[in-house]
């Protein structure tokens, strides 16, 4: 017996394209090995957020704005829902969202200096919420 044609066909192949993509793009850093290098510093030491936060004033304050309070880019400030690992890798290799785009830094800066931009921005989520 063979199933009519209808409407619903069409949207169900989109839907299930949409979910063996996501689970493709999710599942493809673990698949090619690719993991983010452990810290090679403190991410607590005051020197290496001291390093961050002068890096941080050089090349990023543009976009998030003085300590984080955001502006072209996102406030960093208070933010729990960021983790050491995912600020490398966004840090790393920057972030397109809509017409907004984080350039990648892997290329200007050492991975050492990645973390203290990493462990700089991790000092904000403590840091009493400012305003732009």
């Amino acid at each position: 017996m063979r199933i009519p044609d209808t409407k619903a066909r069409p949207k169900a192949r989109r839907r299930l394209s949409g979910i063996v993509t996501a689970v493709l793009l999710i599942a493809s850093p673990a698949v090619s090995g690719a993991a983010d290098p452990p810290p090679t510093v403190d991410l607590e030491a005051s020197d290496t957020i001291g390093k961050g936060a002068t890096r941080f004033n050089q090349s990023c304050v543009y976009c998030h704005g003085y300590a984080g309070t955001g502006g072209k880019g996102a406030t960093l400030q208070r933010r729990n829902d960021l983790t050491p690992a995912a600020l490398f890798t966004v840090i790393s290799n920057g972030r397109k969202r809509g017409a907004l785009v984080m350039p990648p830094w892997k290329s200007t800066l050492s991975e050492e200096e990645i973390w203290e931009l990493a462990a700089y921005i991790m000092s904000l989520r403590t840091m009493p919420e400012q305003k732009p």
